[in-house]
């Protein structure tokens, strides 16, 4: 057997004479190792291609989520002014959005431009997933660890987002390949380049997220382990196996790997312990509060299904799904065992000690989230790989397959199909299922406005969403109410009366969170205060147009009826869905909903929560429709008015399919629902006038042709 690892000294120990025999036998052993090597690197080369293809498919289709679009926002900012706000406003290190400032300097702010920069570290995580794989637990492990890497859901979401977590992994992945790699090579010729890319990555990686601070800890712990007990074979090595950290306690080796590493550690200090020193004080305080805490079970139930399948399977699928990958991981577990200390520890300690310390701390201070765990996605992989691998090479090891191993290939068979399987099932509805989508339709929605908006008007946001901030970059103006949470009525309510007053038209965009506005109190004021003529579903988006008093008092039919001396019926509006009075008068068929909106003015205040009543009367005076309620659908009382403001007051009254055709009216009043006591209709000299007023619009109800009447 060929043992490739040494295919790339050749040249350098082999002197080659074309003219003697030697050199002929020679030539031959080098023409099969350059092919397979060729082989090689023509498998890794198609896996990487299949790995950038599913990351590329459909880049963006999806708009931006609020993460992505805050990203692209923030990188927007001068360097220079970026990093103050980096330690108070966006608590993360600046070497992503460094990197992605001048990114989208040189190719711009599309969501194609901006994603790409994930998908390139993304790929780079392919070969050397396989590389750590294979130095750890063998070739095989490695290959099947790549293509599990390649096609894992988790990976290819954040490989398409405009975030730091896949340059997190890769940079992690890479300081823990180069740290295993220096430390197999030991003292030999090389180690010291291997060092040195260890450095620059891994303080890449803090400079990435505060999270990169578990892979120093993993290589600390690590090197701690294997330098106090060096390492033994482990039952699966063989001596075409890297060579393990082969030193004796003591011995020059030992000292010289010593020296390297506090040096390492040193330098890596130096280059961030000034970070720390600037952002700690604000760092220490900062919290999560949309993080809840998590118990050990929901921890472990959460880790398998997305880091197998990703986000975007049903949870009772998933729970079933998942269990082929939980097997092959509990394998893969098995399989540590039988590999040298060295690489146990290596492998052993990458994945637990981060996944076991975030649980921990999250016991005391909520922090878990999926995401934040990236950085042992490729470990995960090698696991499974691990575990597969026990199964599938019962085949080589018995060539003769008793039932036993038969039975063996066919399990590893079985369970990886359904792992590939079962990745395609999550990334299909990742990439066509629109209830999987990482974020709203805003693009439509801008559309939306752009195709409705008027000169003048403004949009209205209550959610501090940055995806709608970004879409909107060139187009109307945004307002985000209320502007902190937790919020302040007062403030919020002065903020939305002063809009009212400059706009004739304003856009509200609902966006329902516990976390910000979440009563409603922007919309429950616009309902009140504006009329809402236009609502409009554009995907898991809503949006509303509402007038503001300067513009529907122009609308508005005037009637100014007085109703005592505390409130005043300012004017009215009446329209069905397809039609509007005609010259006072307002054609419509039964079973239609007649859409009344009442403008009442506070005189005075008042003590008791008066109802309001609309009733629609035929030509004889008869009751056929009617709506009683305090007003604003009963969220707005009487008792709640403020003197000199205007309240929109809306009601949807049906027309009963049994109304004779002929002409209706619309009478209006309040009363007090305790005693039944109606406000009394004044007169312009303050006289008692009525206790209704009529509405002067004439209703016609009209029955199809066809009909009887």
């Amino acid at each position: 057997m060929i043992n490739t690892d040494s295919i790339g000294s050749i040249g350098v120990f082999v002197n080659i004479n074309p003219h003697s025999t030697e050199t002929r036998g020679v030539n031959t052993n080098v023409s099969q190792l350059l092919t397979v090597k060729n082989r090689i690197g023509l498998a890794m080369l198609l896996l990487v291609l299949a790995a950038f293809a599913l990351r590329v498919h459909r880049l963006d289709y999806q708009a931006l989520r609020g993460d992505e679009a805050f990203a692209l926002l923030f990188a927007q900012q001068p360097l220079g002014e970026m990093l103050p706000s980096l330690a108070t406003i966006e608590p993360h290190p600046p070497l992503y959005y460094a990197t992605l400032h001048l990114w989208t300097s040189l190719l711009g702010q599309g969501e194609f431009a901006a994603r790409f920069l994930s998908v390139l570290v993304s790929i780079l995580m392919i070969p050397m997933i396989y590389r750590l794989g294979a130095v750890l637990c063998g070739v095989k492990a490695g290959w099947l660890a790549a293509l599990l890497g390649a096609i894992n859901p988790f990976l290819i979401w954040h490989s398409q987002d405009v975030r730091m977590y896949s340059m997190l992994a890769c940079l992690g992945l890479g300081s823990v390949l180069l740290f295993s790699l220096a430390l197999e090579r030991g003292s030999k010729s090389g180690e010291k380049g291997l060092w040195v890319g260890y450095v620059i990555l891994t303080v890449g990686a803090l400079y990435v997220h505060y999270f990169s601070l578990f892979i120093l800890a993993i290589e600390d712990l690590t090197f701690l382990c294997l330098y106090l007990f060096p390492g033994r074979r482990g039952r699966e090595e063989t001596t075409d196996s890297p060579a393990a950290l082969d030193v004796e306690p003591g011995s020059k080796g030992q000292r010289h790997l010593l020296r390297r590493w506090l040096v390492t550690q040193a330098v890596i200090a130096i280059l961030y312990i000034p970070w720390l020193l600037y952002v700690g004080k604000f760092m220490l305080g900062h919290t999560k509060d949309w993080i809840e805490p998590v118990g050990l079970f929901s921890f472990l139930r959460r880790f398998f299904a997305v880091y197998s399948l990703g986000t975007t399977i049903p949870q009772d699928r998933a729970t079933l799904l998942v269990w082929a990958f939980v097997i092959a991981f509990l394998l893969g577990c098995y399989g540590l065992v039988r590999l040298s200390r060295e690489r146990a520890v290596t492998l052993g300690v990458y994945l637990f000690l981060p996944t076991a310390g975030i649980w921990l701390i999250s016991l005391f201070r909520p922090i878990f989230d999926e995401r934040y765990l990236i950085i042992v996605a490729p470990a995960y992989c090698i696991f499974l790989a691990l575990g597969l691998g026990i199964l599938l090479q019962q085949r080589i090891k018995s060539p003769g397959s008793t039932a036993r191993s038969l039975a063996s290939v066919v399990v590893g068979g079985l369970l990886l199909a359904l792992m590939l399987t079962s990745s395609g099932y999550s990334l299909s509805n990742y990439f066509y299922v629109p209830a999987y989508a990482k974020s709203p339709d805003w693009r439509a929605l801008v559309a939306t406005f752009r195709q409705q908006s008027a000169a003048g008007d403004l949009v209205i946001h209550n959610y501090p969403d940055p995806a709608l901030q970004y879409y909107l970059q060139d187009g109307l103006p945004l307002v985000v109410l209320p502007a902190s949470s937790p919020l302040d009525p007062v403030a919020t309510a002065e903020a939305l009366d002063k809009l009212a007053a400059e706009h004739q038209r304003l856009w509200l965009v609902p966006q329902p969170s516990a976390l910000w506005d979440a009563d409603g109190f922007v919309e429950g004021w616009l309902d009140r205060h504006c009329d809402k003529v236009h609502q409009e579903a554009v995907g898991s988006l809503s949006l509303s147009l509402y007038l503001t008093p300067p513009a529907f008092l122009r609308r508005m039919t005037p009637i100014n009826a007085r109703f005592g001396d505390r409130v005043e019926l300012a004017g009215y509006r009446l329209a069905t869905d397809v039609a509007s009075p005609q010259s006072g008068i307002l054609t419509t068929t039964p079973n239609t909903a007649l859409r009344l909106t009442l403008y009442w003015r506070a005189l005075a205040p008042m003590e008791v929560s008066y109802t309001v009543f609309t009733h629609l009367l035929d030509a004889n005076g008869q009751l056929w429709a009617q709506k009683d309620n305090p007003p604003v659908r009963g969220s707005y009382p009487t008792t709640e008015w403020r003197v000199g403001e205007t309240i929109v007051d809306k009601y949807d009254i049906v027309i009963p399919p049994d109304a004779p055709a002929g002409q209706y009216e619309l009478v209006v009043g309040l009363y007090d629902a305790t005693t039944g006591q109606r406000l009394p209709l004044l007169d312009k000299m303050g006289q008692r006038q009525d206790e209704r007023v009529l509405l002067s619009a004439r209703i016609v109800v009209k029955y199809q042709r066809g009909k009887a009447e």
